[in-house]
């Protein structure tokens, strides 16, 4: 099980078996992480999740196995619009996906006012957004 194509998650999980002469045998498919968990519960087959989709509380029933260095960094996005008002679990939730992005730290990169040349006349709306890439626990910024 998997999810749809459309999802990064699958392209590299299809090029690591792929890689490795691994064929892979995909029964289902979806969109959503917590239906590919009740369908692995329900003993459908097997998947492969980042770690964030895993609750240990949750998801007492899945056994999980630790991958290691077998897959490749995953990168988690929060897009944060510059000109509205974060509520503080906003930046709890920032915080808790990425503890290095502080409330402090968010607002300064939220009141930056830097827009890549030419990207303002290709896409307007990326004057009032701000992209917080989170790779495996380091961070960068896309404005």
């Amino acid at each position: 099980m998997t999810f749809e194509p459309a999802i990064s998650t699958w392209q590299t999980v299809l090029h690591v078996f792929q890689a490795a002469g691994f064929p892979l045998n995909i029964i289902l498919s979806a969109t959503d992480a917590d239906v590919v968990k009740v369908c692995v519960e329900r003993g459908l087959g097997l998947t492969v999740l980042v770690d964030v989709a895993h609750d240990p509380m949750k998801d007492a029933n899945i056994a999980l196995l630790e991958t290691g260095e077998l897959f490749p960094p995953s990168i988690t996005s929060v897009a944060i619009h510059r000109r509205r008002h974060l509520p503080a679990f906003a930046f709890d939730f920032i915080e808790m996906l990425a503890p290095c992005w502080t409330r402090t730290k968010v607002e300064q990169v939220m009141a930056r006012n830097v827009i890549p040349t030419g990207a303002r006349a290709r896409h307007p709306s990326l004057a009032s957004s701000t992209t917080l890439g989170i790779i495996s626990g380091k961070s960068r910024v896309r404005q």
